[in-house]
């Protein structure tokens, strides 16, 4: 089991969790093919997290590999917010007296502050204090920095139906992870005061609290864990496998037998690459994302009374 074949069972198991989410949102499949088809997709994240693990210890630009997966996430949160964060103006107006929430013709909303704070101050500690030679020297890259942090913040209008960035895609998280791993790393080799761990996790640690990114603080740290085992295939696997008792067994234990799977997978790595695809598995997740937001968009405008 090469690494090719790892990213390809992760990735479709992805789309086949995405696609049963749109279905059964319009009632196109039975809720227990939901619940199967949802649990298969459990199967990704874990491979998704020994995957950046992987990518890092064989990558010779750390940073760079930090950086796209800062892009991937830029270029990802439009088509996840059109999938999963639609609503059409019954239900936001509801939605947004139940929560206090007020939209001003800015369409600022109090969430998105923390959400701005967070990413300023992961972005403040990392290129401020991680890296001798900055990521964002020219003007471009400023300007890429700068849709990083302010992409979140948005309720866009379409017709009738509002799309609404409240929860982060799932590029944040391998991409707090992967920053997360890093500097441990450059803690260890640098020898720096142990002080420092909680300098670089604190701006990571908010941003998984105060902001619904996918799997939460529990994902960066498996991720972290992954890392810290890397040189044995066993402990991983028994890490995934603690991790979704924490995560998944007293609620969906369905989900715990499939994350299981994964674990199982990973044991059968033989450390080789396999067929290189370049960045054919990171725009599968944007693009799909896309095709099914623009499905979702027109299903709601032929939904909502004209």
């Amino acid at each position: 089991m090469n690494l090719f074949y790892l990213k390809l069972i992760a990735t479709l198991t992805m789309i086949l969790d995405h696609l049963s989410y749109f279905l059964f949102s319009w009632n196109l499949i039975s809720s227990n093919l939901n619940l199967i088809f949802r649990a298969v997709g459990r199967l990704s994240f874990p491979i998704y997290a020994f995957c950046i693990v992987n990518g890092f210890q064989r990558t010779n630009n750390k940073e760079k590999y930090l950086f796209k997966l800062i892009i991937f996430s830029c270029i990802s949160q439009i088509p996840y917010s059109l999938t999963f964060d639609t609503t059409n103006t019954m239900i936001l107006n509801y939605s947004l007296s139940d929560k206090f929430f007020i939209l001003s013709p800015l369409y600022f909303q109090p969430i998105w502050l923390i959400h701005f704070v967070g990413n300023s101050l992961f972005l403040f500690v990392l290129f401020k204090f991680i890296y001798k030679n900055y990521l964002f020297k020219t003007l471009k890259h400023s300007l890429i920095m700068f849709i990083y942090i302010f992409l979140q913040i948005f309720l866009l209008k379409i017709n009738y139906i509002y799309i609404i960035s409240e929860k982060l895609n799932i590029f944040y998280t391998l991409s707090l992870g992967l920053f997360s791993i890093i500097s441990v790393d450059n803690i260890r080799s640098h020898n720096l005061p142990k002080s420092f761990y909680l300098l670089f996790f604190l701006p990571v640690f908010f941003i998984c609290i105060f902001c619904d990114i996918e799997y939460g603080i529990l994902g960066v740290l498996l991720i972290v864990v992954l890392y810290l085992l890397k040189e044995s295939k066993i402990y991983q696997a028994l890490s995934i496998i603690i991790w979704a008792i924490v995560f998944y067994f007293f609620i969906f234990p369905q989900n715990f037998l499939f994350v299981f799977v994964s674990c199982f997978l990973i044991l059968l790595y033989n450390n080789k690459k396999g067929l290189n695809v370049k960045y054919a598995f990171y725009l599968v997740y944007p693009l799909h994302l896309l095709v099914l937001g623009i499905l979702n968009v027109i299903f709601r405008l032929d939904f909502i009374p004209k």
